[in-house]
């Protein structure tokens, strides 16, 4: 009876506006143009340099106090940085007008929306910073709250946003353009570490190393892709696995890159606002890169990922042999009773939902994995293994993983890409086995679990160190590690290292800089190399030699050295080829003869020293002793 009244006076009202508009353009609600009523009094610059000397450490912070009159330190500037794509993490950066940035560190607090809701990218804020704290997370200066752990964390958004006001409308951002060389020899002074850190930088003419293979993010994890320029320098591209291009191929080619350069340590690296192709990554061939990811499961906080248990033999007062962890934020599968510290015999499954590969060609699939306390490591790849079956069948198929820890303990490795093309186009159950016995229960620890529909195979090799082969006396690689090789520190001032195996370039490295240059006399040692019956055996291996002030510094920091059995003293050896001594791409040293050492059993060493004044970076893999 209502709608019958209010029908008739809606039209009515309709009609009236319908009138008015007629005459008159529609008028919509005015646009509220926010206005700060704080005026900066400091650059960045000048904050930068108040406290830049404060502390010596990686990790440390202090409040903020007032200027020399007395004022609170106010700053201002454009908000360069947006959390909206999830790369960005509780991180706001602000350049002001003089072109200097700075990092804010802010939790969510009480509040549900991110940052980017109320802090648009493009917009000015202004910020009165005096008792905030300012100081260094792992070399990178931050705005914050004080951290035992950390030295700067993150600040209250509340905290924040009562000391700041944005003003204005998002505008235009334009990034500061650099070369990867001059930020790279910039990260050697303060000066360049405090003028580059926080910026928004463009790089032109870089290509991503794993461009059409790897995804952003790390299935799941944060995943250092590194970029290059055609001189050979290199930096670190940090993605997050929570973001939403986390699961998107690198593309290929080369391109501009525009981020925000942070640094970690000793390292830069590059924060990705998005991957928006006309502002961020321009000009990258992404052909290759439009592969969604088909199923994935994180297993953190506890979440079992709607996986359910199959067990075939659960002795009576076990309760489970899975857990999902939210200490650790992975599953953990276990016989071991920590109750009555016993090893218990177990058989069980951990089974996936169905997952669909209809119209799928060449899927793939990988996780990371540890694995601790099993009998053995070879035992351990016995009895944590990884199976697929059809969906609604009951027989498994165990899948051959290419890569396994190396050695037992807690540490996460990616298997590599899983080849489940035999399942192309079918429903299927991936099922996680594990089994342990009275005598002996590991523990398996994994994560990130991603099938996608494509990947590379990855050859599947020994676990062992590199043997030689045929005419070989000697082969390292150090791909998986520094194998039977030593290190030897004559000394390390300030430093718990020098020589350390990189991962991910499948290297050993030398470097005696953290923060600054420390002096330090390392050698890396090789076994024992039988040359009995041998005339003229060649030494080759591959290096890549940076931030040495001048190529004769690094012929003189960088050496290899020869010295007999039981011998203590070394002899030198001339390495043939030490390229420029500014780049990271690896070359050939070229071939050095053993002739001299025909019929004695010897040693090699790699031998590399620093001063505090000046110490660069030397890799070296791939190393080969030949008749």
């Amino acid at each position: 009876m209502k709608l019958n009244r209010i029908l008739p006076a809606l039209t009515l009202l309709l009609v009236s506006a319908g009138m008015v508009s007629c005459d008159n353009e529609f008028e919509y609600p005015p646009v509220i143009v926010p206005e700060a009523t704080m005026e900066a009094n400091t650059s960045i610059a000048a904050l930068k340099q108040m406290y830049w000397d404060a502390n010596s450490s990686q990790t440390w912070s202090t409040e903020i106090g007032k200027r020399s009159d007395g004022q609170d330190i106010i700053i201002a500037g454009t908000i360069i940085s947006s959390d909206e794509a999830g790369n960005i993490y509780k991180n706001l950066m602000v350049r002001d007008d003089d072109g200097d940035a700075i990092t804010f560190s802010i939790d969510k607090g009480t509040l549900d929306d991110e940052l980017y809701v109320g802090h648009k990218y493009g917009q000015r804020i202004v910020v009165n910073v005096t008792g905030m704290y300012i100081g260094m997370y792992n070399n990178q200066m931050q705005i914050g709250s004080p951290s035992d752990q950390y030295g700067i964390s993150y600040m209250d958004r509340s905290e924040f946003d009562a000391k700041a006001q944005v003003a204005g409308l998002p505008g235009q951002v334009e990034p500061v353009v650099a070369d990867m060389a001059e930020i790279n020899a910039a990260l050697r002074t303060a000066e360049g570490r405090q003028k580059w850190q926080s910026q928004l930088i463009s790089l032109a003419g870089v290509q991503f190393v794993d461009g059409g293979a790897a995804t952003f993010g790390d299935n799941g994890s944060y995943g250092n892709r590194y970029i290059t320029d055609e001189q050979g320098q290199r930096i670190n591209v940090r993605c997050s696995g929570k973001s939403s291009f986390a699961y998107s191929t690198l593309p290929t080619g080369r391109g501009t890159l525009v981020g925000i350069l942070s640094q970690y340590r000793e390292e830069w690296q590059i924060l990705l606002n998005d991957i928006n192709t006309e502002t961020s990554l321009i000009g990258f061939d992404w052909s290759s890169s439009s592969a969604e990811v088909i199923f994935k499961a994180a297993f953190s906080g506890g979440n079992m990922e709607n996986f359910t248990i199959e067990n075939i033999t659960l002795p009576e007062g076990l309760s489970s042999v899975w857990e999902a962890s939210t200490t650790y934020n992975c599953i953990v599968a276990t016989g071991y009773d920590k109750g009555t510290s016993t090893n218990n015999e177990t058989d069980s499954w951990l089974v996936s939902p169905v997952i669909d590969l209809a119209g799928v060609e060449t899927p793939y699939m990988a996780f990371d994995q540890a694995l601790n306390y099993f009998s053995s490591l070879e035992v351990a790849k016995t009895q944590a293994t990884v199976a697929v079956r059809e969906a609604g069948q009951t027989s498994w198929t165990t899948l051959t993983i290419p890569t396994y820890p190396t050695v037992q303990g807690f540490d996460f490795v990616n298997t590599g890409d899983i080849n489940l093309s035999q399942w192309a186009g079918k429903q299927i159950q991936i099922g996680f086995h594990y089994t342990s016995t009275t005598a002996k229960a590991g523990t398996w620890e994994f994560k990130n679990l991603v099938v996608k529909p494509t990947g590379t195979d990855t050859p599947v090799g020994p676990d062992d160190p590199d043997q030689p082969v045929g005419d070989e006396l000697l082969n390292e690689t150090f791909a998986t590690g520094q194998g039977d090789w030593t290190i030897d520190n004559v000394m390390m001032d300030g430093l718990t290292y020098v020589w350390s195996h990189d991962e991910r370039y499948a290297c050993m490295k030398a470097s005696a800089y953290i923060t600054e240059s420390h002096a330090s006399d390392s050698y890396l040692i090789s076994p024992v190399v039988d040359l009995s019956g041998v005339n003229n055996a060649v030494l080759t291996f591959e290096h890549a030699l940076n931030k040495f002030n001048s190529l004769d510094m690094a012929k003189t920091q960088c050496t290899l050295e020869i010295r007999e059995e039981g011998q203590t003293a070394w002899t030198a050896l001339s390495i043939p080829d030490y390229g420029t001594a500014a780049s990271w791409t690896f070359l050939s040293a070229g071939e050095i003869s053993l002739a001299d050492y025909a019929g004695k059993r010897v040693q090699i060493a790699f031998h590399y020293t620093s001063t505090s004044e000046a110490s660069g970076t030397w890799e070296v893999k791939n190393v080969v002793i030949k008749k």
